[in-house]
């Protein structure tokens, strides 16, 4: 509040100034009104510089001065270096090029204030996401400053066009009105403006930057946030965590030219073709391997059509079942969280009170839920080594445990990230991050895609008495 009362103070002592030096200036400027007639002619005033600041505004010539291309020895030459007040240089030129001028200046410097308050706007956001109290204050303050110099600005370039107008009614032309804001309005523009950016309730119109002050829906009968829905990844990840261009299948062959199609998957043509990505791997975009095991990831590469457990419909594993292409829901009640999935029918009963080790590996593993503020954290251990990551080959193995981390950033979307810690396989822990969303349709469910039996003949049709011809 101080800050924004001592802007308007610097406002009106700048008024104060100028209506002094306006005074010392007036005997010159009535010297030279003799010379503003509309028919003279100008020469070159457009090219301007601006330096605007709470001093005020000043206008540089890099030219010429404008006058008419006669008698311009009777009107003073100024220093193209040297600086001189916007009404000083406005006396000295004809009405037709003030308004011409006036107009181009108030565009120039209306365009440069929403320059550097975008500029200021994504700064305030990258701040925002690190979490610097410090440094968001200042920012809002410094847009504060931004908005409150354009007011006086505004109110600057009517006071000059009412300034225009009077000489050109004197002249017999026509001239424009606009209502001037007065320091009443100011004020509460400026308040209403510091209250909404500085304030508590600081959101922008544009949105939730980068979810951290979204506050969810609670549960029914917790504290914690409301999961309940049908959501779903929009990405490439099942083709490949890692960034990688489109190809024209998953299974290639060399061909005289360049990699094509197997002749397991040329009949598929463009619908066998792999989307290109920029990855969901966070750091350097790369999975740390160990050689050994980047060894079998080519190989499972090479030979997808034959080692893909999606291809033959196992249970995806987690954190696949999450990015596969299809939905899941999560039912989430006062002492319960369950993921039940459309693929394969796969389901995931999530502990609240950690059980201990589990009994047995499995495909889906067993997952321990706990809160960190808003975020749901779910570790999952005991999977059974058998599941791929995605289409690519990614593998992992038996000593795999994957930690899950599911935040609202809006009513509709999911930050979701994972952390993955295999030592048999990987060098170090990595992570992949992607966002959720909830599908928002009225009739919004999972449905049937029990694929087992949709398989049958590719793995057991070879066991036929009679074995179907192709």
């Amino acid at each position: 509040m101080r800050s924004v009362m001592g802007l308007l103070a610097q406002c009106e002592a700048h008024q104060v100034r100028e209506a002094e030096y306006n005074n010392r200036r007036g005997a010159r400027i009535r010297a030279h009104q003799h010379l503003s007639g509309p028919d003279r002619s100008l020469t070159n005033y457009h090219r301007i510089a601006l330096t605007p600041g709470l001093d005020g505004l000043r206008l540089i010539t890099l030219l010429t001065t404008a006058c008419p291309r006669t008698n311009c020895a009777h009107r003073p030459r100024p220093d193209p270096a040297a600086g001189l007040p916007l009404r000083g240089v406005m006396a000295n030129i004809s009405p037709i090029a003030h308004a011409d001028l006036l107009q181009q200046y108030k565009r120039r410097y209306v365009a440069r204030m929403h320059t550097q308050t975008s500029s200021v706007l994504a700064g305030f956001s990258r701040m925002h996401t690190r979490r610097r109290p410090l440094r968001q204050a200042l920012t809002s303050l410094r847009i504060a400053t931004l908005f409150i110099n354009r007011l006086f600005i505004n109110r600057l370039f009517d006071r000059l066009r009412d300034r225009r107008n009077t000489r050109l009614t004197g002249m017999g032309h026509p001239t424009e009105s606009a209502a001037q804001p007065g320091p009443r309005t100011l004020l509460a523009s400026a308040l209403l403006f510091a209250f909404v950016v500085v304030g508590p309730g600081t959101a922008f119109a544009a949105g939730h930057l980068a979810g951290e002050h979204y506050t969810p829906p609670r549960a029914p009968g917790t504290t914690h946030p409301d999961f309940n829905g049908v959501w779903q990844a929009m990405n490439e990840a099942n083709y490949d965590l890692e960034a990688h261009v489109g190809r024209p299948a998953m299974s290639l062959r060399e061909g005289p030219h360049g990699p094509l199609p197997s002749a397991a998957v040329i009949a598929l043509g463009a619908v066998g073709a792999v989307p290109p990505s920029l990855g969901v791997v966070k750091g350097d975009g790369t999975i740390p391997y160990k050689p050994q095991a980047l060894a079998k990831r080519d190989a499972n590469h090479a030979d997808w059509l034959n080692r893909d457990p999606e291809v033959k419909c196992y249970l995806p594993g987690i954190p696949r079942a999450n990015y596969i292409d299809h939905p899941f829901q999560i039912l989430q009640g006062e002492r319960s969280l369950f993921f039940a999935y459309q693929y394969a029918g796969a389901v995931r009963d999530v502990y609240l009170k950690d059980p201990g080790l589990a009994p047995v590996d499995s495909w889906m593993g067993q997952s321990v839920a706990t809160w960190d503020g808003d975020t749901l954290v779910i570790d999952v251990t005991a999977q059974n080594g058998e599941t791929w990551f995605d289409r690519a080959g990614n593998h992992h193995s038996g000593q795999l445990h994957v930690r899950e981390r599911y935040t609202l950033t809006g009513p509709d979307h999911i930050r979701y990230q994972v952390t993955i810690t295999d030592p048999e396989t990987f060098t170090r822990p990595w992570d992949i991050e992607m966002i959720l969303y909830r599908r928002v349709e009225a009739n919004a469910q999972i449905m049937q895609f029990k694929c087992v039996e949709y398989v049958e003949e590719l793995l057991y049709g070879k066991w036929r008495r009679h074995p179907l011809e192709d």
